[in-house]
Formats: C-alpha cells, structure tokens, sequence
C-alpha cells in the first residue's frame, strides 16, 4: 500500500515560514518513505502554488470559504448518507473531499492556534481537521503555538477538537504548559519543521543582488505587517522607531541594509500574510543609498540562502528568525507573541527579544551594536545548541512515519510477540525497512538493495577501504560460489544478489584478510561471522582489517549439487551459462539464466529451485542444529520482508537489525543517505516477516534433535525449549525429506511435477507457522 499524505494550513506562495514547514515537511518524509508516495496539498492560493510546489506535489484548490462552509458541511453529509447505497458517493464528487477520504494521513501545518481573541481564525483552526475528524482521517497536528486556552469558547472548542487529533506537537514550554493545563494527553513537544529546511545551494546569492563592493558589513531586515498592526493598536510606531535604529547602526558600521519579504503576496492584495506594503514603507525610512528592497517572491530555501550571507539580522517574521538562527547569523527578534521568546531561549538568546512594548530606537540600537560586538560568541550558541533543536523537529517526521507504517505494515501477531519476548527481546537494538533507489541495485538485488547501498557508501565515504562478498563465478563447470574483494563503489552493485549454494567463504574472507592490508567490511552468513569473529579474537593482527560484521538472515545453506541437478533437468549445458541469478523480481521472484547464445531462460522461484529448497533438500547437517537465524553476533544484519502487505507493493523492501553501536550508527548513516529510502519498525515485525524461520530455528531444532536418532542423524540443540505437537510434525516431513531426497529415487523425485511436491512443503511450512 503506498501512503497518500495530505496536507493543509500551509502553502507554497503567502507566508514563506509557512511554506518552510511545507517544503521541510515534504523533503524529510520522501526521504523516510516509498518514492512513489502521494502528496496532496489543500492551498488557498493554487494557482500560484503550481508554480512553487516542489515535485511530485499535487496542489488541491481550496479557497477560505469552501474551506470553511462547503468542506465542512459536505463531510457532515457524508457521514449522514455513508450507509445508504448510491448516495454515499455524491459527497465525495467534490474534489477536496473525494481526495481528504482517499488520505492515510492529514498533517496540519496551521500557524500560532486556538488562542485567545481570535475568533475568526479559531473557526479556521477548527475548520481545518473538522473534515477528517468526521470521516475518520487520522489527524497530526505539527509543531506550532498553542494557547492560551482562558476563554470558554476557544477551552471548549480546542479541548474537543484536540483531543481526538492523532497526536499533537507543542512548540516549546509555553504550549506545552497550555495543553497540560487543558488535560491533554495526546501530545508531545517538538522543534518548528522549519529548522529541518533544506537550504538551496543553486539559489541567488546576495552576491548577485548586491554588489561586492557594497557587501563590507550586510545588516539583514524581515519586517512584519502582523507586528505593524499589532504596535499601531497600542500606539507603538513600530516601523519609525525600526527604521531610526537601522540607519543608524548602518552609519556607524557603514553597513549595507537588504529588507525582505517574508511573507508575500504582491501589491495588490492586503493581508496580515503579506509584507510586501510594510517593506515599502520601511523602505521609504531608510536610507536608501545604502539600502536595497527584495520584493520577489521567492522559495524558503532562497530567502535562507540570502539570510545566511548577512552579517547580522532583524526578524520580526517567526521563520526568518529560524532561518538566520539555521545559518548562524546573530539576530536580534521583535516580537508580539510568547512564541519568539521559547525559541530564542533555547539557544541563551533571550536577551536579543525585543517585544512589541520595547520597541524603541533606543533599545533597538543598543541590542543590536551588541549583537554585532559578539558576532562569535552568539554564532557559536547557534552552532552548538543546533543538532540538538534539529533532532527535537525530527520527532514529528518520525512520529508520522511510525503511523503511516502502522497502516503499511500488519500488526504483530501473538506469535511473533511471543517469540520476540522469548528469544529476542534483550537482542534487537534497531529494526528498520527499506530500499535503494539506485535503479541498477535495484534491478540486480533479491530484495530492496540495503546491503548494496550500505557498502556502496562506506567505501565511497572512506569507512572501509573494500568489502569482502560472496560472488558467482561461471565456468565450464557451471555458476562456482567464491569470495572476492570488492573495493570499489561502483563495483558493488556487480556482486548483489542472494547465493543459496554452500561453499568455503570463511576461508576466502580469511585469506584476504591476512593477505590484503585495509579496513574491509565482511558480508556473511552467522554461522560464518561467528567463526571469523573467532579467529580475528585470536589473531590481533586481523583486528584492525575488519569493519563492519555484516550478518545475512539464513534459513539454511544448500548444497550446490542441488542447483547441478536441476540444471540438468532443464536441459541447461552448464559451459553454455553466461550469467546466474538465483532470485530476481518481486516477491518470490525467479531464477534467471543468461545463455552465451543470448537467450534468457527465467524459472519461477517457488515452483523450482525454491520448491526445493522449502523441503531442505540438500541442506546441510550443521544447518539442523543451528539457532542463530537473524546473525546475532554481526553488527547489523539484512533479510527478506515476508509481509502480506509485500505482495501488494511495486518495490521490494529489505529489513534490517542492528545488535551494536556500530550497527546503530551504520542505520542512521543509511537514514541520511540520499541513496535510500528507509523507515523505522517495531522490531517484533522482523519476527513476524521470517516467523516460520524463526520456529524452525528454534522449537524445531529441538524436535529435531530429539528424533535425530530415528534418522541416523547427529543434531544437537541449544535452545531450551519443550516442542509443540506441530514442531515434531514438521521435524518429521523436514528429515524425512531430507533422507529421501538422498537416496536412490532422488533423480526420479527432482524430476516430478512442480504441483506433487508442493502440497507436502506446504503442509510442512503449515506446522511451522503455529
């Protein structure tokens, strides 16, 4: 199922602090989701958001009024009408519904809500999640100020909306203190979205704006129409006492000032969202031969980019306090709500607010010579208390990740959740899903490409010097298993793809790690990362040549003869094989083989060599006593999805699980990868996609090992645990396939229909499922 995501209370073109959370909100859920997810903007403005929306952004026209009557009313009515056939549909011929009822999600980015004395826009802030609410949409609300809740309607009325939102996300102490005093607790606290804007490096520079010889000392300036109405119904001269303290400080340190619009509308509208007049007018106050206006609405991540070339900056915008904050350039805030005053002290920058009431030439000035005189002091505050404000915004991105997954992904069944507390529970660190949207990795892997990527990226950023894997290598005698080193990364994606086959590999990793000076990441299988481990334990030497363990979940490994023999039953020369895959495609996938002559012979997986391989034939003895499936001991480790939900998606997904540090941090270098999509998982679902693996690992290695005798067969058991009826069912199809498949009717066997075999193997992955 592939997510659609809506979004309202913000839009590309009006507010560019709005448009900020928009544009970040975007940027960091697609790298956390499928490539293919849909995003759905509702904008009041639409026709100019065309033309600003990133990528693959679909904009939905949805004016104040239809947003406010129409929308609401024809929710209601679908409501009203869902049980009757035929007239259900009629609602939902309305754009804006029809696609609010298609959503998985809808993420309101609404600014400062549900506060006190304004009325109108508590009938906007309601009008926003009411639709979803009554159609049964979850509802997050992003990062934003909220409250004061004093007045009876706007208690009331936020008190029931709020409540039943998914989760709420309070942008600082003072929201946060508002929402505990109203009793709620679906909330948590989480840095603005802003902060996790993605800067445009290819955007105008104030080098092209303003000219060099001008730039000695820039003094950046955001006005505020909000702020300009707010001191004019106090009696403040908000933009007088503004302009006198800039043109003086500008005199002083011969400074060139740029005024900004923030938030931008053009001329011809009137709005608190639009700056464009108040620019004007501060504008008209300046000293214009040192002053230059920018009026063109440009994208958030251009007016970043401008902000970050300024020697200092004024904000009395929200978001380009944010984004001089972002780039490390000291600020100096007027503000007119509680909101600028959290953010500031976040970072001991509270003594640079300046509120509406202090807006004086005198303070203005005085603040900012300070600013300028401690230039360093307060970019380094910026600078260190930065990653820490980033990872709080991240929460929310994360948090509405974890809730689409919960509808892409199955819950847990009570199965797998005994399983993990039983077996796994101290174990498992991380557990992550995903793919990579390389298209040639993803045209050569099994699965989603993870471990590809992973060592592609280590060795392109200098973490290993190579990487040791298994490869197929074709010859005479047909596809031979063998270890090579690769060490470039370009090279890795050559080398992906499962091998099923047994071969020495431990051997092979060992004798290029004695012979070949490095740091080398080694791909495994567990019973092979344990042996390694073993012998670099032993041998210091070897220490320093190994990277990361990288584990492959293993069911079992088989013997090669079995792929020589089937080979041979379809008619296959082994010295005509060019190339050999055992598995491609989507889910099960097939076997492909690539003959000299050019022609391509494709075997469907699960009806040849999977078939198989499900009966264990020619499985190896020490594979029946193991209990290691997820490779324990490697740092991170990579397996198959085995989902339902899998069947139903276009990509194929990896899962991983980190089980140390350096699988932990190996994770989240893969989360920052432009190469990747990934999201976190509950680790119980990693159970859940290999749980018929899971058992045959352990409640039937101990059946097997108590029947072992019966069979002339040598298994032992680590795993204290007391077999089910099922488990010694399935022992007993398992190794009674396996002798059989090893006696004389074997040719006999491998050479009957796909369809006489397949009803045993179900049966016996029946009694590995309970």
């Amino acid at each position: 199922m592939i997510p659609t995501i809506s979004i309202i209370g913000a839009t590309y073109a009006g507010n560019k602090g709005a448009a900020g959370m928009l544009t970040a909100t975007i940027q960091r859920l697609k790298k956390q989701l499928p490539e293919d997810t849909s995003y759905r903007v509702f904008s009041l403005y639409p026709e100019k958001d065309r033309l600003l929306k990133q990528a693959g952004v679909e904009i939905v026209s949805l004016r104040l009024i239809p947003l406010m009557l129409v929308l609401p009313f024809l929710a209601f009515l679908f409501v009203l009408l869902r049980r009757i056939p035929g007239l259900r549909s009629i609602p939902l011929r309305y754009q804006p519904l029809r696609v609010l009822a298609e959503s998985d999600i809808l993420l309101d980015l609404s600014g400062i809500s549900f506060v006190d004395g304004r009325v109108l826009t508590l009938v906007y802030n309601v009008c926003c999640v009411l639709p979803a609410l009554l159609i049964h949409v979850p509802v997050v609300k992003m990062s934003q100020a909220l409250g004061p809740f004093k007045s009876f309607l706007n208690r009331r009325l936020a008190k029931t909306v709020l409540s039943r939102i998914e989760l709420v996300f309070a942008r600082g102490t003072g929201t946060s203190e508002h929402l505990q005093e109203l009793g709620l607790v679906n909330w948590k606290q989480s840095a603005d979205l802003a902060f996790l804007l993605d800067q445009n490096e290819n955007s105008d520079t104030l080098e092209t704006i303003v000219p060099k010889a001008e730039r000695s000392f820039i003094i950046g300036v955001s006005p505020s129409q909000v702020l300009e109405t707010y001191c004019a119904g106090s009696g403040h001269d908000y933009l007088g006492e503004l302009s006198s303290a800039v043109n003086s400080v500008s005199d002083r340190f011969n400074a060139q000032v740029v005024i900004l619009a923030h938030s931008n509308l053009g001329e011809d509208k009137r709005s608190r969202n639009n700056d464009y007049h108040v620019c004007m007018k501060l504008y008209e106050l300046c000293n214009k031969q040192n002053t230059v206006l920018l009026l063109d609405d440009r994208r958030p991540e251009e007016l970043r980019s401008i902000i970050s070339e300024c020697d200092v900056f004024i904000a009395s915008r929200f978001h380009s306090m944010i984004s001089a904050i972002c780039t490390h350039v000291p600020v100096l805030v007027t503000s007119w709500s509680h909101k600028y005053l959290e953010v500031m002290a976040e970072f001991g920058l509270d003594n640079y607010v300046a509120e509406s009431r202090d807006i004086t030439e005198e303070s203005l000035t005085e603040m900012l010579t300070s600013i300028i005189d401690n230039r360093s002091i307060i970019s380094k505050k910026m600078k260190d208390k930065l990653p820490e404000v980033c990872k709080s915004a991240q929460i929310q991105i994360d948090e509405v990740v974890h809730l689409l997954n919960c509808k892409r992904y199955p819950k847990p069944g009570g199965t797998a959740k005994k399983l993990y507390e039983q077996f796994y529970s101290n174990i498992f660190r991380i557990c992550v899903i995903g793919y990579s949207t390389i298209k040639t990795i993803k045209q050569s892997c099994a699965s989603g490409g993870l471990v590809s990527a992973l060592l592609s990226e280590r060795i392109a950023n200098g973490s290993a010097d190579g990487a040791l894997v298994a490869n197929l290598r074709i010859t005479d005698e047909g596809p031979i298993p063998e270890t090579i080193l690769v060490e470039e990364p370009l090279n890795v994606y050559k080398y992906a793809g499962s091998i099923y086959s047994e071969f020495n590999h431990v051997d092979g990793i060992l004798n290029i790690l004695n012979s070949k000076k490095g740091r080398f990441d080694i791909v495994a299988l567990p019973c092979q990362i344990r042996i390694i481990k073993k012998h670099v334990q032993s041998n210091e030497h070897l220490a320093d040549r190994v990277g990361l363990y990288i584990g492959l979940w293993c069911g079992h490994t088989t013997d090669r003869k079995l792929l020589i023999d089937l080979l041979k039953k379809w008619r296959v020369s082994l010295s005509s094989i060019k190339s050999f895959r055992y598995r491609k495609g989507h889910w099960r996938g097939y076997s492909e083989i690539q003959l000299q002559n050019g022609s391509c012979l494709k075997k469907r997986f699960s009806r040849n060599f999977g078939l198989f391989q499900n009966l264990y034939v020619d499985c190896r003895q020490r594979c029946f006593s193991c209990s290691d499936h997820f490779a324990e001991e490697a740092d991170i480790s990579f397996g198959d999805c085995w989902l339902r939900t899998q069947k139903r998606e276009k990509q194929k997904e990896t899962m991983a699980l980190s089980f140390s540090g350096r699988g932990d941090n190996a994770i989240r270098n893969l989360e920052k990868s432009e190469n990747v999509q990934i999201s976190q998982l509950d680790p119980v679902l990693a159970v859940q996609a290999q749980k018929r693996a899971v058992i045959w690992h352990t409640y039937n290695t101990e059946a097997r090992s108590k029947l072992a005798g019966i069979f002339n067969l040598n298994i032992h058991s680590s795993i204290n645990v007391t077999p089910r009826i099922n488990d010694y069912l399935a022992a007993i199809m398992i190794l009674t396939a396996y002798r059989v498949f090893n006696s004389r009717i074997r040719f006999l066997l491998l050479r009957l229909p796909w369809w006489v075999h397949y009803p045993f193997m179900a049966i016996q992955k029946l009694m590995l499922n309970r």
